[in-house]
C-alpha cells in the first residue's frame, strides 16, 4: 500500500494493486499499539525503556486502588512504578512502545478509563481491557497532522498485523474500495 494523501487530518488515503483504501489513523494505530503490548504482557521479560528522569504522577484515591489492584499487569507490561509518598508514584521506566508518549497522562487516561469501567460494572480481563485503553490512549489521535512519511510507516506497520482490519473495540480500521467497484460508481462498465 502507497500512501496517497491524508484527508481532514484523521484518515490516510492509500492505493494498493486492487484500488483504493481509506485508513481511521487512530484505529490503525490503536490496532498496532495493541498487538505490540500484547506481545509486551505475553513476554517472560517485557522491553522497557529506563526513564533519564523518574517521573512523578499524583494519584486520586480512587485511582491508587485501581493501580494497586492491577499493578501485576502493569508490571507484566514493562513499567516500573512505585510509592513515593500519600498518593504519589514514581515512574522509573516504561514500556517500550509507549516510550515516546506522555506517560502521565497515558497512565492517568487509563486508570480514568479503569475507574469509569468500576462505576458502571465489575471489570472482566483486566490485563486485556488495561491493553486497550493505553492502546487507545497513546495512539495517533484525530486530527494529528501526519507526513507521507509517517503514514508510510503506519501503513508498513499494519501490513504485519495479524488483524489489521478492526481497533481492539472492534470499529474499522480500513475501508477497501475496488478499481472495478470505482469503475461501476463511475458508470464506466
Amino acid at each position: 500500500m502507497v500512501p496517497l494523501a491524508q484527508i481532514a487530518k484523521s484518515y490516510i488515503l492509500a492505493e494498493n494493486e486492487d484500488g483504493l483504501v481509506l485508513i481511521d489513523q487512530h484505529a490503525a494505530h490503536e490496532r498496532i499499539r495493541y498487538e505490540e503490548l500484547m506481545d509486551q504482557y505475553e513476554k517472560d521479560s517485557p522491553e522497557k525503556q529506563q526513564l533519564l528522569l523518574p517521573q512523578n504522577i499524583e494519584l486520586s484515591a480512587m485511582e491508587v486502588e485501581i493501580f494497586n489492584t492491577n499493578k501485576d499487569v502493569f508490571d507484566k507490561l514493562g513499567f516500573e512504578i512505585e510509592l513515593f509518598g500519600g498518593n504519589t508514584f514514581i515512574v522509573h521506566a516504561v514500556p517500550s512502545p509507549i516510550d515516546k508518549e506522555n506517560i502521565e497522562n497515558v497512565l492517568l487516561s487509563v486508570l480514568n478509563d479503569l475507574s469509569d469501567e468500576k462505576k458502571t460494572r465489575a471489570v472482566k480481563n483486566p490485563q486485556e481491557k488495561i491493553i486497550e485503553y493505553m492502546s487507545c490512549r497513546s495512539a495517533i489521535k484525530f486530527g494529528k497532522d501526519l507526513s507521507l512519511d509517517e503514514m508510510a510507516a503506519l501503513i508498513r506497520q499494519l501490513d504485519n498485523l495479524k488483524r489489521p482490519y478492526t481497533c481492539p473495540h472492534g470499529r474499522p480500521s480500513m475501508i477497501k474500495i475496488s478499481f472495478g467497484d470505482l469503475e461501476k460508481m463511475f458508470k464506466r462498465v
